[in-house]
């Protein structure tokens, strides 16, 4: 439900990218007391000056240096109302980092010989299947799953958090009635199913429950006595309250449990990075082998033309964080409903951050706190030259034209449009409008005007800079931020709608509604046909009003596919009958329609 953080645009088209492992340093130079307590001091004052701002109820965070853990602190309060508060030892949930601790486990298999990454998962998973609409795509593998490279759908929303979720081997088996979003390494989209696949890999490998397994393999073995895969499990009194919009929320159970499920402290994921920072040993502890370090840390990605400059490992980013005297950075973020959280890796200095935090509104905050704490600590560490960085190379092209800009294109910002009056372009999106104003390179800067005379400043918009181009057969819109290009969307054409479709035109609302949904105050949804496109109207909550339209495309008289290619992209939305009437499914919800739309 967010917009991610950040795009900056590049106008490229092709891409060479190191692939090679991210070295890690021999001998690192130790952090000294005196060193350290400055920058101790100026970062607990930006997390206090960030708390504040943001109301952010509580916060951890701790720095490793190689085998040690140089620091680790709590700021505010785990529980507010309490006034219990927070400490390095604190439990939080942490969401999507249980994704790199999954990845652990599953490489353990590979170093074993049990699983071998490059082979089809149904060898490992026999009932694993899914429908799909790619008849010549290659088969599926742990690879895939791990590197978000599957094509899987990006979630499953109904029930993902509830008291009594759904086990494990259910949902996956549930998946054979779901379709692909997008074809095996066709482009990087994140799968919270897809991770759900490998966890069950995991227990059949195993032939115990996920939780249990991962409690015995990897939580045990790296001294992480407090962290749980299963949340009744966690201890109370160093559980975290939650905040979503300053309202405490009780930590339930999370069915994606090999993707979002793991309740852990910044003091033992601190554990984990020593691990990762001494090739896999802890303690005199083989955890994992060098080899499988290394492969988590290798570009996967490399020859994917869709993904431009986003480069991922397994499990980790490795792209869009950058420092002055690092070749490669690794990081995972955490945005779950419970929290925010952050994992920061620069491997050949053999430094890791860790901050976790109990507020849904402190993306920002931590983001800031983690890369200005990395930053401090490697100012004492020579700068790289120009040639000893991974950087893209990119083939320039001519500036778009008139006719390559103006059009329709589905985004992670949903459906934008572009209109050229008097010489001056103007995008439509989230139901405002976007002066384009060209600048001198060619590249397109976006900016709003209230009442279309005052500029207002946009963080991301004010530093990002667009580009169309064409890639993989592709029409797609590049943006540039912080000297790296990202897909923004995808080019979409009116189309012409059938009979069908056009009697199921209005207003559409949940059947049922889950604990995600009322969280979130999820409204109605309106299916719109205007200018030749079909999509989606909502509001999006939170947002201070914004609308949200997400273009889909009919595939047959009873089924939409979501329009463009990425996360939330190319999902499937059917159908289906209820009581003898028509609803809607996608996601796992369903959909009734109660009105008809207006201004089709």
């Amino acid at each position: 439900m967010n917009a991610h953080s950040g795009l900056r645009l590049i106008g490229s088209l092709f891409l060479v990218v190191c692939a090679t492992p991210i070295a890690v340093a021999a001998e690192p130079a130790a952090l000294t007391a005196v060193q350290l307590a400055p920058i101790q001091h100026a970062v607990s004052e930006l997390i206090r000056k960030e708390m504040k701002a943001k109301d952010v109820p509580g916060l951890s965070i701790a720095l490793v240096e190689d085998q040690k853990i140089v620091w680790a602190e709590g700021f505010g309060y785990a529980d507010r109302a309490r006034r219990r508060p927070a400490r390095a030892e604190t439990l939080y949930s942490t969401g999507g980092l249980s994704t790199l601790l999954t990845a652990a486990a599953l490489l353990q298999f590979a170093d074993q010989g049990t699983i071998d990454l490059d082979q089809p998962v149904k060898k490992y998973l026999p009932e694993f299947s899914m429908r799909t609409r790619f008849t010549h795509a290659p088969a599926i593998t742990p690879r895939h799953l791990l590197a978000h490279l599957s094509g899987l759908p990006a979630m499953h929303f109904m029930n993902m958090w509830t008291p009594k979720p759904e086990p494990l081997a259910a949902f996956v088996a549930r998946l054979k009635n779901e379709y692909a979003a997008n074809p095996p390494g066709h482009v990087f989209s994140p799968s919270f199913p897809g991770y759900d696949v490998l966890g069950r890999v995991i227990e059949t490998s195993c032939n115990r429950p996920f939780a249990a397994c991962m409690q015995e393999r990897l939580l045990a073995p790296l001294g992480m006595q407090r962290s749980t895969f299963d949340v009744e499990r966690a201890d109370r009194s160093l559980l975290a309250t939650h905040y979503w919009s300053d309202k405490p929320v009780a930590s339930v159970a999370v069915r994606d449990v090999p993707a979002a499920g793991l309740v852990s402290s910044v003091a033992e994921l601190a554990r984990f990075l020593q691990m990762l920072l001494a090739n896999g040993k802890l303690e005199g502890k083989q955890v994992l082998k060098p080899h499988s370090v290394s492969e988590m840390l290798r570009v996967q990605n490399a020859g994917v033309a869709l993904d431009l400059d986003t480069r991922v490992g397994l499990g980790w980013r490795l792209s869009g964080v950058r420092f002055p005297q690092a070749r490669a950075v690794a990081w995972l973020s955490n945005e779950s409903p419970f929290g925010r959280g952050r994992l920061l890796l620069v491997p050949e200095h053999k430094l890791g951050v860790i901050v976790l935090t109990n507020s849904s509104g402190s993306t920002e905050a931590v983001e800031k706190i983690s890369e200005r704490l990395m930053e401090l600590v490697l100012q004492s560490r020579k700068p790289l030259t120009p040639a000893e960085t991974q950087q893209a190379v990119t083939a320039t092209s001519a500036p778009p034209k008139r006719d390559d800009i103006v059009g329709h294109y589905a985004t992670a910002l949903g459906l934008i449009s572009v209109k050229a009056t008097a010489g001056r372009y103007r995008a439509q999106m989230l139901g405002k409008t976007f002066e384009l104003r060209r600048e001198p390179e060619g590249l397109f800067a976006a900016e709003y005007r209230l009442l279309g005379l005052f500029p207002i400043p946009v963080s991301m918009l004010k530093e990002a800079r667009m580009t169309t181009a064409k890639i993989g057969g592709q029409h797609v819109v590049i943006a540039y931020y912080r000297n790296q290009a990202h897909r923004l969307g995808t080019r979409i054409e009116p189309l012409r709608l059938s009979a069908a479709w056009r009697k199921r035109l209005g207003e559409y609302q949940a059947v049922e509604r889950d604990p995600l949904l009322d969280l979130v105050k999820l409204g109605n949804v309106a299916l719109v046909h205007s200018d030749g496109l079909l999509y989606f109207r909502y509001r999006v909550p939170g947002w201070l009003g914004l609308v949200a339209n997400v273009a889909v495309k009919p595939v047959s008289d009873t089924e939409l596919v979501v329009s463009g290619t990425g996360w939330l992209m190319g999902e499937t939305v059917q159908v289906v009958q209820r009581e003898g009437k028509e609803t809607l499914r996608y996601s796992g919800y369903e959909f009734r329609r109660i009105g008809t739309a207006l201004n089709q």
